[in-house]
């Protein structure tokens, strides 16, 4: 039963995670000539998107790959990032890349990645370029010394200070802070504030970290109600079937990929859930044979406390992320553990021990594997979402003594 769940959710995924090799975004491109033609962009690592600009225009149905020398430049809609086409020099040589423009001013601020090194160019109104490097050092940085560290420093940020030497407070900041695009972008801003005021007010084109890294990981917080329909083999397979009700609440995390793709994320949650259940089982005799004499135990008005622990991970695709409401189908993989467990009546059910003929208990393994799969609708309330699903999960105990099927509503909040 748990390798057909597995496999129906393998099959129901792979269309999505094929999809997911490209990423396409609203955005334009600016021709040579001037215009602006609107399609969608392949939105790709910052290293990849420098180089070149995977764009399909609207009503094309194939991308076409653009290199710096055929258009101006190209941005992503809703005032995201914008790549422009520029010369700066690149490991010692000039090269035409497509830099990411962090801000307009009267000192500009753009960044280029390749090879796993960050680039980043200040342009004054007279033309200066001041570069600061990142991730070339020939130096190990984690066993340098303090005279090396300042020493290296002092060498990286050389060119930008003598660019920003109008401003103590920016030569501070440039020797404490370390480099990356939010702290350069600060740092220049409020450069361009203070000493080039007669250029016009700055243009800070947007720089989001969450858009940018490789990884985003956010909290996600849950709560709903489970409909559990549940069964439990004794040693002479006659079971015990019931079906309740329990309410659930979890706490994990979101992982996105914004590089790889605006869609597919991984989720990790650990739900907790309890339930007070009351059978009234009738007076069956359960014969057993112990020291060669036949015995019989009879079982009314029984009574079962548990509280449980489901472990879920798996992945989730939100049909578009830029909409205010949009579908979302998630499915993966559940470990279950039953953490606490009373019982009433049914002396059978204490965990560890055999009852009274000698037979094994039904809880003697509290650990389950089963899948889970899922879909329902995904909300955006300003930078966070709000995720109501149906879900369906089947758990199986490793010993096959128990096993559950749960029907859900969840309201999931991803901070």
């Amino acid at each position: 039963m748990i390798a057909k769940c597995f496999s129906t959710i393998v099959l129901f995924l792979l269309p999505l995670l094929a999809h997911a090799q490209t990423n396409p975004v609203p955005g334009y491109i600016i021709s040579n000539q001037g215009d602006t033609i609107r399609g969608v962009i392949n939105y790709r690592s910052s290293e990849k998107n420098g180089q070149s600009c995977m764009f399909m225009p609207t009503n094309a149905t194939e991308y076409r790959d653009y290199l710096p020398s055929e258009i101006k430049g190209y941005r992503f809609d809703s005032d995201g990032v914008y790549y422009v086409s520029r010369s700066f020099f690149v490991k010692g040589e000039e090269k035409l890349i497509f830099a990411e423009y962090l801000l307009q001013g009267g000192v500009s601020l753009y960044y280029y990645k390749e090879d796993d090194v960050d680039y980043y160019y200040m342009v004054d109104e007279n033309g200066e370029i001041a570069s600061i490097t990142n991730g070339d050092e020939n130096i190990s940085l984690a066993e340098a010394s303090g005279a090396e560290l300042q020493s290296f420093k002092r060498n990286q940020i050389r060119e930008a200070a003598r660019l920003l030497s109008k401003s103590p407070e920016a030569l501070s900041q440039l020797w404490k802070k370390d480099v990356s695009s939010r702290n350069l972008t600060d740092i220049v801003r409020r450069y361009d504030e203070q000493y080039c005021s007669n250029y016009g007010d700055c243009v800070q084109f947007r720089y989001d970290a969450g858009e940018t890294r490789a990884v985003r990981a956010r909290l996600k917080a849950t709560a709903g109600v489970d409909f559990v329909h549940f069964t439990a083999y004794r040693g002479d397979g006659d079971p015990m079937k019931t079906s309740y009700f329990s309410p659930v609440m979890g706490v994990g995390a979101d992982f996105s990929f914004p590089r790889f793709s605006k869609n597919l994320s991984i989720e990790t949650m650990l739900l907790f859930s309890f339930a007070h259940i009351k059978e009234n089982l009738p007076s069956n005799s359960h014969n057993y044979q112990s020291s060669g004499t036949q015995r019989s135990m009879s079982q009314e008005n029984a009574e079962l406390d548990m509280k449980m622990l489901h472990l879920r991970i798996g992945p989730s695709w939100v049909t578009n992320t830029n909409k205010k409401i949009s579908f979302i189908v998630h499915g993966g993989f559940l470990i279950g553990n039953i953490i606490g467990l009373d019982s009433k009546g049914m002396a059978s059910f204490e965990i560890g021990q055999r009852d009274n003929f000698g037979e094994p208990v039904y809880w003697n393994h509290r650990f389950g594997l089963g899948a889970y799969l899922g879909l329902g609708g995904d909300i955006k309330i300003a930078d966070h979402r709000l995720q109501i699903t149906a879900d369906y999960s089947y758990v199986n105990s490793l010993s096959l003594e128990t096993k559950s099927h749960h029907f859900s509503i969840h309201a999931a909040f991803i901070l």
